[in-house]
């Protein structure tokens, strides 16, 4: 098998490579607006906030709401976020290298981006297609 991250032959001997052996990513893009204007807050009736008062009498927000709203946060994002609209991309096996050459040389620089394999899934609601583009493979007709 050819390291595909290898540097040519003719190439001189870089000063600098950087260089990423393998990550994979899987992006989830909603619908909606996670950055738009917070809503007003409910009324104080339906609003229940447990405080607690402190050793010098003040008081503030537990600790375990304060931890279960950073949870929140993370699960549900912004006011604005549909999760009935959902596509996730995964970037499998991502590969990157970037060298850097000596001055006087023709080359200056070399970048290497590879992706092992993509696959955008189709997560709405109401869909019934999962995986909307990806490399089809069989026994008869197997991945190259």
């Amino acid at each position: 098998q050819v390291n595909q991250l290898k540097r040519p032959k003719h190439f001189p001997n870089p000063n600098t490579i950087y260089s990423l052996r393998e990550l994979t990513i899987v992006w989830h893009l909603y619908g909606g607006k996670d950055f738009s204007l917070p809503s007003p807050l409910p009324s104080s009736s339906s609003y229940k906030q447990r405080k607690h008062k402190t050793t010098s009498g003040m008081s503030e927000v537990s600790e375990e709401r304060k931890l279960s709203s950073q949870k929140d946060w993370k699960r549900k994002g912004g006011p604005g976020r549909n999760h009935d609209v959902l596509m996730e991309i995964e970037l499998n096996k991502m590969r990157l290298q970037h060298e850097t050459y000596p001055d006087g040389v023709e080359q200056s620089s070399r970048f290497v981006f590879l992706i092992y394999d993509i696959e955008i899934r189709d997560k709405l609601a109401n869909s019934r297609i999962n995986k909307f583009l990806y490399h089809y493979s069989t026994e008869t007709r197997p991945r190259q």
